[in-house]
């Protein structure tokens, strides 16, 4: 009996220095991630930036302008790459939910109909003191493409779009301006692409394009077995477009509910530390989260839970 229970002993205690083999280990990882990230920064002059983006989908009972309001002192700045949604041409300037908004808000216009006049009239909009505006052409465009009657001729509608807005902005005194980005899904790339079509179909070599981008949600079955996306599933498969196609990516919209069993939502806040933590570590130029109503009645407001409220105004104050 003495012989086993040394045995039981030796062995816990090789787990032991295993154990903290592998935290030393990990904290050389993380030191070496952030002198990576602090090199990263030196070299380009940027870090990634954090923004909120808001919506009046029902239930929510707010005007834009409270919303607006709220987020901004709550988070306790501007409001970086928030969306600006129309089915229509790009939203005017005097429209009610561009008004609240500065040049350092640094919207993101997503809509789907341009045309040379409509694109040449929004630039000209551009207030003098923004000095940076983005725009992107049918967000989260897969599923859409799919449905299509005639496929061909929508993806060449859609690259055309991008081709349009490209030479208007080469060509009007404020397209130094106007960046613009790709937006697709996480969902359509990482579990669907066999049907609803690769990146590289989007993307079509246009290099011109100042970003990629691409809406990652915490995958809901996943939340539903109490689990949060790892950052490497999240974001593992943006990055890995970022590699091949040689251009900067972002995450136009970063989401989740709370997993199962997360009543507090602490879980919830250290999954949203790990993918701010890997967007950092992997260049991305920004990442905003969806504090807003979702799909299918999801809710992914952060408001109501202290630990991920300060998570995320850490990440937007570079904290």
């Amino acid at each position: 009996m003495t012989g086993t229970a040394d045995a039981l002993i030796a062995a816990a205690e090789a787990a032991a220095d295993e154990l903290q083999t592998l935290a030393a280990a990990n904290a050389d990882l993380s030191a070496q991630n952030a002198l990576l990230r602090a090199q990263l920064e030196a070299m380009t002059g940027t870090r990634t930036q954090f923004g909120i983006n808001l919506s009046t989908l029902s239930p929510e009972t707010k005007t834009w302008q409270q919303l607006v309001t709220d987020h901004r002192g709550l988070y306790g700045g501007p409001l970086t790459h928030i969306r600006l949604f129309s089915a229509g041409y790009p939203m005017l300037w005097s429209n009610d939910r561009v008004k609240p908004l500065t040049g350092a808000d640094i919207p993101v216009f997503s809509f789907k109909q341009i045309s040379r006049a409509s694109f040449d009239t929004w630039m000209s909009g551009i207030p003098a003191d923004w000095p940076e505006v983005w725009a992107c052409f049918w967000h989260e465009v897969e599923a859409d493409a799919q449905k299509s009657t005639d496929r061909a001729a929508f993806m060449t509608r859609y690259l055309g779009a991008y081709d349009l807005m490209d030479e208007a902005r080469k060509a009007h005194p404020n397209g130094h301006k106007v960046k613009l980005v790709k937006i697709l899904l996480w969902y359509s790339q990482v579990m669907d692409p066999s049907t609803k079509g690769n990146w590289q179909d989007f993307h079509a070599g246009q290099k011109f394009v100042d970003a990629l981008g691409m809406d990652c949600y915490s995958y809901q079955a996943w939340l539903s077995k109490d689990r949060y996306a790892t950052a490497e599933e999240l974001l593992g498969p943006l990055a890995a477009i970022g590699q091949q196609s040689g251009l900067p990516v972002c995450v136009p919209e970063l989401g989740g509910t709370l997993a199962a069993t997360d009543t507090d939502g602490s879980r919830r806040a250290a999954a949203i530390q790990s993918w701010v933590d890997y967007a950092r570590d992997h260049g991305f130029l920004w990442a905003n989260w969806w504090c807003a109503q979702g799909g299918a009645g999801r809710n992914h407001h952060l408001d109501a839970y202290p630990s991920n409220v300060t998570v995320w105004r850490d990440a937007m104050s570079n904290r």
